[in-house]
């Protein structure tokens, strides 16, 4: 390399210098920013992932603000000879979520302990809001964990009348 350099002009080493620098400064600009962009990218990608669930759960606000509960007329919404724990059985059922149902416990006479696992977050909000509407329960605890199932979540809850 030292007899390739000394048999060329100083021009011509100043040339072949300027291209080395060149070449160190591409790889060195390369080597940091592409991880860098490759990290912006995905970023970006969990944002609109974000932006887009929140519009989804802001949608489902406005629609459960519209819904307004049985006990408005100042009646008991449970019907005669049912209780609590049969009422939320058979809305469970009928909202096709009693496979992710693992535990109804009542807390008192007018409180209801729910743990559910891997339930459809939207099957779980229509549930809610049709137990809401249509027996006027009120979600007084509320806890919920994503699975690994994409849209599904853990669900501990207290519902009470």
């Amino acid at each position: 390399m030292n007899a390739f350099l000394s048999s060329r002009t100083p021009r011509e080493r100043a040339a072949f210098a300027l291209a080395l620098f060149f070449t160190a400064a591409s790889a060195v600009f390369i080597l940091f920013t592409e991880p860098g962009d490759a990290r912006l990218q995905r970023s970006r990608a969990q944002l609109d992932e974000a932006v887009a669930a929140h519009e989804h759960v802001v949608a489902i606000a406005r629609q459960l603000a519209g819904s307004t509960p049985a006990a408005a007329a100042g009646t008991d919404p449970l019907p005669p000879q049912t209780t609590l724990m049969s009422v939320l059985d058979a809305s469970a059922e009928a909202a096709g979520i009693t496979g992710a149902v693992k535990r109804f416990v009542p807390v008192s006479a007018s409180e209801v302990s729910v743990v559910l696992e891997a339930v459809a977050f939207d099957a779980l909000i229509n549930w809610l809001a049709g137990l809401h509407a249509d027996y006027a329960l009120k979600v007084e605890q509320f806890t919920a964990n994503p699975t690994a199932i994409r849209g599904s979540v853990n669900v501990s809850l207290v519902l009470s009348r």
